[in-house]
């Protein structure tokens, strides 16, 4: 009797020790990295939870100790390019499983917010530009407002403009190939998937003034450079949103007019709504859940079948440790009921 029970003991304390071991197989989770500027932060979003990169790590179900957004409102990619060398960046590089990144906007809003600036009298530095340019145009007349439009939209078709803007291009172009570059040297490995730029102006009018328009030939050129630095999307995948923005039922941003000048009202934010994040969420996720032959890619897809299994297992095991705490407490009372007994 003595003998069975001490095999009963070992079988059950075998069954525990592999139980904890095929949990510690599973234990790999993926770490997200989001890095870039005020798109990626989530500038203008009621609460983090709308920006796009926390709906991805909700969605790939990522612990929050996995997750980073080092994104930073207001930088340029040749600014980042300088800041991401520090070791807190290059850190969390290095241990990052996936990587999204939307950077170089600013090198374009810059020049236009320059503008802006020169035609309302604004400091384009003002952390609230963009609500004070609406306060300006709704409070005044629709005189000035005509002529605040006629200026704005001539300093957009100068040469003086697109001169500016095609040395930023410049500019981006350099430093973003030296941001990848610096990334897969650090984490040669990691998945990368990088957003495309959109259009905030599209189906924008400002009198017969098409904002649209003016914005669309600078964001195609910058798409164009992403895409051919890309090399086919083996350096890093692509986001497609640029087509989805085209949007103006719902807008995906928070820029908006009404082309009624007595009835005037104008917001500039160039950034994504709620809705704009989560379109950007679902580019990024179909990427991920497409099935492409990209041995990154392939990593992060293993990593997550990881996950996935390892939640299957992990409710198996629950369900049988309940079961071995049973058998083992109803050994217990019968040995205490029989010690009971032979006392008697």
């Amino acid at each position: 009797m003595l003998r069975i029970k001490r095999i009963v003991y070992l079988l059950l304390a075998v069954i525990i020790i592999q139980l904890t071991c095929i949990e510690k197989v599973y234990s790999k989770t993926v770490n997200y990295l989001a890095i870039g500027d005020s798109i990626a932060y989530g500038y203008g979003l009621e609460d983090t939870e709308s920006r796009y990169a926390q709906i991805v790590k909700n969605e790939l179900n990522i612990e929050n100790t996995n997750y980073k957004n080092l994104s930073i409102s207001g930088i340029t990619c040749k600014k980042y390019y300088s800041i991401i060398q520090k070791s807190v960046y290059t850190n969390e590089i290095k241990n990052a499983d996936l990587i999204t990144i939307s950077i170089g906007s600013n090198e374009l809003l810059q020049v236009a917010a320059g503008g802006l600036s020169n035609v309302t009298g604004i400091d384009s530095n003002d952390t609230d530009f963009f609500s004070e340019i609406q306060e300006a145009f709704t409070k005044a007349s629709i005189s000035k407002r005509y002529d605040m439009a006629k200026k704005m939209y001539n300093y957009f078709e100068s040469s003086q403009y697109k001169e500016q803007i095609d040395i930023s291009i410049g500019v981006y172009e350099e430093y973003w190939d030296k941001l990848v570059n610096y990334i897969k040297k650090i984490n040669p490995n990691a998945s990368i998937i990088v957003t495309e730029f959109y259009n905030p102006y599209y189906g924008i009018k400002i009198g017969d003034y098409e904002l649209g328009n003016v914005a669309n030939d600078s964001i195609m050129k910058m798409n164009e450079i992403l895409w051919a630095r890309s090399y086919n999307e083996k350096e890093y995948k692509i986001a497609k949103i640029f087509d989805g923005f085209n949007s103006e039922n719902p807008r995906l941003t928070n820029a908006n007019a009404n082309t009624s000048f007595v009835n005037f009202e104008i917001n500039m934010d160039p950034h994504p709504n709620a809705e704009g994040h989560k379109l950007i969420a679902e580019r990024i996720i179909e990427i991920i859940n497409q099935n492409i032959n990209n041995d990154s890619l392939n990593i992060l897809q293993t990593v997550m079948t990881q996950q996935k299994q390892a939640s299957v297992v992990k409710s198996k095991n629950t369900k049988i440790k309940y079961l071995c705490i049973a058998i083992f407490s109803v050994i217990i009372v019968i040995r205490l009921y029989k010690m009971k007994k032979n006392k008697r």
